[in-house]
């Protein structure tokens, strides 16, 4: 298992089967870029507030989305799952659904197989 996080600045990973993967602020998209060939990947979204760290709140869930190519893939709550399929091509891109200055929308990858 490879587990990879997004931070609040881009970083990248040396790790071959990593990702470029940040964290979203005020709407704005995250990308997350495969370097080597990977079929599988599973996301945790998981999102926090600086007045309620590590929670998710009611008005919160199901507030963050997962786009493949221009194509909604799924949208998810606080600590849910996404398991999807694409080539190494593909640019996935996680954004938020809402406007908040504090909330953080944060897409982790968890595991390669």
């Amino acid at each position: 298992m490879t587990s990879v996080s997004g931070g609040l600045n881009p970083s990248v990973w040396t790790d071959a089967r990593a990702v470029f993967l940040d964290n979203i602020n005020n709407s704005s998209l995250a990308s997350a870029k495969f370097v080597k060939s990977i079929q599988h990947v599973e996301i945790v979204i998981s999102d926090s507030s600086s007045t309620n760290t590590g929670a998710i709140s009611s008005v919160d869930t199901a507030k963050c989305m997962i786009i493949k190519e221009g194509e909604e893939l799924a949208a998810g709550t606080g600590g849910s799952n996404v398991e999807w399929d694409f080539d190494s091509a593909t640019v996935i891109r996680v954004r938020r659904s809402w406007s908040d200055n504090v909330a953080t929308c944060q897409a982790t990858i968890v595991e390669f197989f």
